[in-house]
């Protein structure tokens, strides 16, 4: 499999809320929320349907765990793999290089 160079906006914010660790999927959504404002709102079928897409392209893999409530469900919880890492952190740079040319292009707009 080939590593995917860029990502849609929504799939990066997934796996930038997903961050180091792990999140079970209301914790995504809270973090997408937060990032974004009232802007940036992450329903449970968008985002479960971009999980299981995440998953099958190698970039995440899922695991349960249950949290302190030991009578509450098992959650499934997401995490990066190398290659999810390796496609954030090659995404990321891109967007910084891509904005670092617009701030410095002498005909920015509102300049």
């Amino acid at each position: 499999m080939s590593e995917p160079t860029r990502l849609n906006p929504r799939d990066f914010e997934i796996l930038v809320a997903i961050g180091p660790g792990s999140r079970h999927g209301y914790g995504i959504m809270q973090e997408v929320r937060a990032a974004g404002g009232a802007s940036r709102v992450l329903g449970p079928g968008t985002l479960y349907r971009a999980l299981r897409q995440l998953t099958r392209r190698g970039l995440i893999v899922a695991s349960q765990k249950r949290d302190a409530d030991p009578q509450g469900p098992p959650r499934r919880y997401y995490r990066l793999t190398a290659l999810g890492q390796r496609v954030v952190n090659h995404e990321a740079n891109r967007l910084a290089a891509l904005v670092a040319r617009v701030l410095n292009h002498p005909a920015r707009l509102g300049r």
